[in-house]
């Protein structure tokens, strides 16, 4: 039996498809075991089996309760090695770690000129100019906070 490597990838799409057999009734998705599709489900139908025992809050998978309890314990298993900051989820960890630790900085605000390794950084850096800032001219997708009041307060631009 010749190996999925070898194989075109016209079959391999062939073979995923009819692999995943399992639909959701709620949605276009649809999965190669059942297990995966009833933790799916759990989305639509918000039942939730994994209550917090010291909170109101319950979780449709244990994974989620298991993060919740971080909150409570006030553990944070993830450390950077960088600068020894702790953090309770290791995507939590890297977004610091990419914010905090590496020199690039692709992501600009057009108002402003602050940069951003994070490109939901500079969303959030977005978010948070009010529209009494906001020159007309300058779309929002490129302003930024109120840092860049002072700008367009130099400018003299409002609305």
């Amino acid at each position: 039996m010749p190996s999925t490597a070898s194989s075109s990838p016209r079959q391999s799409r062939a073979h995923k498809d009819v692999a995943k057999k399992w639909k959701c009734p709620y949605c276009d998705k649809s999965f190669r075991k059942s297990r995966v599709l009833k933790k799916h489900v759990t989305l639509h139908t918000h039942k939730r089996r994994h209550p917090c025992d010291l909170c109101e809050k319950s979780f449709g998978q244990k994974y989620h309760l298991d993060r919740h309890r971080l909150l409570h314990t006030g553990e944070r298993p993830y450390q950077c090695a960088e600068c020894s900051k702790p953090f309770t989820t290791k995507y939590n960890l890297d977004a610091h770690f990419s914010r905090a630790h590496l020199s690039e900085k692709p992501h600009q605000c057009q108002m402003c000129h602050r940069r951003f390794a994070v490109k939901s950084d500079l969303a959030m850096h977005l978010k948070r100019l009010t529209p009494c800032v906001l020159p007309r001219e300058v779309p929002l997708s490129s302003t930024s906070m109120p840092e860049c009041a002072a700008s367009a307060a130099q400018q003299d631009i409002y609305w």
